[in-house]
């Protein structure tokens, strides 16, 4: 089955989660609320917001991931 996190804040609980298979993630420590017009903006360019804000092992596990 395929799995939602929510509210991760870390990147230690990113890290956790992506090492026990979870699918999918939301929360601040991938990206704080934005406008829509942004989210807009980003899914048009098909551009991963975690990757865009963030550096550091959490977001290379991510990448790896995908």
């Amino acid at each position: 089955i395929e799995v939602v996190a929510e509210g991760i804040e870390t990147p230690e609980q990113f890290n956790f989660l992506h090492d026990i298979g979870c699918n999918y993630a939301q929360g601040y420590f991938l990206s704080m609320p934005i406008r829509a017009e942004e989210y807009t903006e980003l899914a048009r360019d098909n551009r991963n917001i975690a990757i865009d804000r963030l550096e550091g092992p959490a977001v290379a596990a991510q990448a790896a991931a995908e």
